[in-house]
């Protein structure tokens, strides 16, 4: 059966929901018990023939690393923990093969954070030994600003730091590895404004190793908002000041190729409340060119009540082959209740929803192809939110968006409340470039016996695989199309 239907947004195009969804295969993992009780999925991916996963114990700052086949079977499995060097580890990146761990110390006598980076494979990364990055004069983690991003082919990785000199003026240090030749660059950049004034919003890394920032200086009482962009092949840069006159950027996102970059910002109004249209801008990086579009109807989309401890949207971006970009917004919010006992003892209860979920299709000129909206109700109470939010990923041309919903909900109604996520069933959306949409059920929770995390997942093939736990056991789940 074929389903026309419009969405209940006025300014979405019409879509076909194609309900004769193709049939699919779930096999569950066989379970790992961990040691530890709180834990956080970091991510998710693969080598050649290994699943790895790791995971951050809350409490301690521990982290694991678990090597699964693709039968789902555990092959082994590494704790890096750096707390008898006095270390703090940041961030444990993974590519061809090697992970890359940042580190961090504080030197209370000279009033200097230091950083670390190690490297090695899963059967030698717990005795790696940290080597020295840099040094950055404040007693305040948080005036560290880091980011670690990976060109497309994972060959490139750049590490960016922003922080206060002892002047408290900003200062940018970037560190490039290439992971194919293991050779390293590392550059520092001075900024004549005050680290309060100046904020490194984006960055990116071509497979070629060019560099591409987005930035913010507040000048006086308003914001500049920048795209720098360095050419490593012959050393030239060029620079794109981005107007959004009354509008500011809350959400900013770069897609970096060798051939284009793209600069997508979600922008709102002056306060910051309201959601109001969506900036585009492509640089084509052989010609050098730039060109701009901007679209204004996120307004009634996406105008939601801030009423609550936490308000946001989770942005993310899929870059097709063809060239087509979706950009998709998931409304995420934090609430909490105060009530107290007959001792006048405050006891609070954080409830935390992810609600309604959007999807638009731009072409490469950043153009609305269309759009959709799945209106959907996502609970939990006091537990982070677990298993809630969505997974997106890009399969065979398409974008496969998975979620876990209420088992009563159908295609033509996600507004069920899920308030319970080992009653619910996993589904997923299947949007292709020209807005055929097909929903299927590619699990039931309850049977599997896994709360399934759709936003931690990768695909293989014709297969997805993500992670679901029960307690304190986890395992995961291979669903082929």
């Amino acid at each position: 059966m074929i389903l026309t239907r419009i969405t209940h947004l006025l300014f979405f195009t019409l879509i076909v929901l194609n309900l004769n969804a193709q049939k699919v295969e779930c096999t569950i993992g066989v379970p790992y018990k961990y040691s530890g009780k709180t834990f956080h999925t970091k991510y998710l991916t693969k080598t050649e023939n290994s699943i790895v996963l790791l995971r951050q114990n809350y409490k301690n700052n521990v982290f694991y690393i678990d090597y699964y086949d693709f039968e789902m079977k555990l092959k082994g499995s590494r704790e890096i923990n750096y707390s008898q060097n006095e270390l703090k580890i940041l961030d444990i990146s993974f590519a061809k093969d090697e992970f890359i761990i940042l580190s961090t110390h504080y030197n209370k006598q000279s009033n200097v954070f230091l950083l670390f980076g190690s490297t090695g494979t899963f059967e030698d990364i717990q005795h790696a030994k940290p080597q020295k990055l840099g040094e950055f004069p404040s007693n305040k983690l948080k005036d560290i600003k880091i980011q670690t991003r990976y060109s497309e082919d994972k060959t490139q990785l750049m590490i960016t730091c922003t922080y206060p000199t002892v002047e408290r003026l900003a200062k940018l240090n970037y560190y490039v590895f290439d992971l194919n030749l293991n050779q390293q660059d590392f550059a520092e950049v001075e900024l004549p404004l005050k680290i309060a004034d100046f904020e490194l919003v984006q960055s990116g890394i071509s497979n070629q190793g060019d560099l591409h920032f987005v930035t913010r200086k507040k000048i006086e009482r308003t914001y500049k908002f920048e795209f720098i962009s360095f050419f490593r092949n012959d050393g030239s840069m060029s620079e794109k000041e981005l107007t959004f006159e009354k509008n500011i950027p809350k959400y900013v996102r770069l897609l970096v190729t060798d051939k284009k970059v793209n600069v997508i910002a979600v922008l709102s109004d002056i306060n910051q409340r309201i959601l109001t249209s969506t900036y585009f801008l492509n640089l084509d990086c052989i010609e050098r060119t730039y060109s701009n579009a901007t679209y204004e109807d996120l307004t009634q989309a996406l105008s939601k009540s801030t009423e609550g401890r936490s308000y946001s949207y989770y942005l993310h971006t899929v870059l097709q082959s063809d060239g087509t970009i979706f950009l998709t917004l998931e409304y995420m919010n934090v609430r909490d209740y105060t009530s107290y006992d007959s001792f006048g003892t405050p006891h609070t209860t954080y409830y935390y929803d992810y609600n309604d979920l959007v999807i638009i299709a731009l072409d490469e000129q950043g153009s609305k192809k269309w759009g959709y909206v799945i209106p959907k109700n996502q609970t939990s109470i006091n537990d982070r939110g677990y298993g809630l939010g969505s997974g997106f990923l890009a399969l065979n041309g398409q974008l496969l968006i998975t979620f876990n919903t209420n088992i009563k909900n159908t295609s033509q109604a996600e507004q069920y409340r899920m308030n319970n996520v080992r009653k619910s069933i996993l589904v997923g959306y299947l949007f292709d470039k020209d807005g055929q949409i097909s929903r299927q059920v590619l699990a039931n929770s309850k049977q599997a016996g896994l709360i399934f995390e759709p936003k931690i997942n990768f695909n293989s093939g014709n297969s997805i695989i993500l992670p679901g736990n029960k307690g304190n056991l986890t395992s995961f789940a291979q669903i082929k199309f």
